[in-house]
């Protein structure tokens, strides 16, 4: 397991598609620096979100996998929710 959470070889395997991950950086580019949970990223577009726990782990293995930008991961909350660090460059 890796210091992030993930194990190593599952990483590949569960990032964002190419779309996915378009529109995850356009809506982290919108954010302020800060601290937020994944469905504060997304904000409204998080109630399209189908499958919110598969998306979720596809999330956070980009964001470990450096597919983002100006994000990174944080720490788990006592609700399983991971918290995420947007910051500028």
């Amino acid at each position: 397991m890796l210091a992030n959470g993930l194990e190593e070889g599952k990483v590949a395997e569960m990032n964002l598609t190419l779309e996915e991950t378009h529109e995850a950086q356009r809506l982290i580019n919108l954010k302020k620096c800060g601290i937020y949970e994944l469905k504060e990223i997304y904000g409204a577009h998080w109630e399209k979100v189908f499958n919110r726990t598969f998306f979720g782990k596809k999330f956070k293995a980009s964001v470990a996998g450096n597919f983002l930008k100006n994000i990174r991961l944080m720490d788990k909350k006592s609700n399983n929710h991971w918290i995420y660090e947007i910051y500028s460059e």
